[in-house]
């Protein structure tokens, strides 16, 4: 298709405006669109950052807790632990966690 074809089937149509051309051009490969600024993208990347990083904590605070609390015996505390994974596994819905 060439571009005058494109500008043709874009600015054809029910919903054109007589006068008005709209340009087609192809989508380029890239990951971000140019109108994002990199400060957006910098701010997304960072709470996303902090938010994984406070999920990892309260699952490691958790964890911790179960580990050091006295009153459970061994098997208590592997039953809580079990506990945790089994929670993760059917929030996430994995079935199986991949190996070490």
């Amino acid at each position: 298709m060439s571009v005058n074809d494109a500008v043709e089937q874009v600015g054809a149509g029910p919903n054109s405006r007589p006068g008005v051309t709209r340009e087609f051009q192809p989508q380029q490969e890239t990951c971000m669109s140019p109108s994002v600024p990199e400060t957006f993208v910098q701010i997304v990347a960072s709470e996303m950052s902090t938010c994984v990083d406070r999920a990892v904590e309260r699952w490691m605070t958790e964890l911790d807790s179960i580990l050091n609390d006295t009153r459970l015996t061994t098997l208590g505390r592997l039953q809580g632990i079990s506990a945790v994974v089994t929670r993760y596994k059917n929030v996430t819905g994995k079935a199986e966690l991949p190996g070490i």
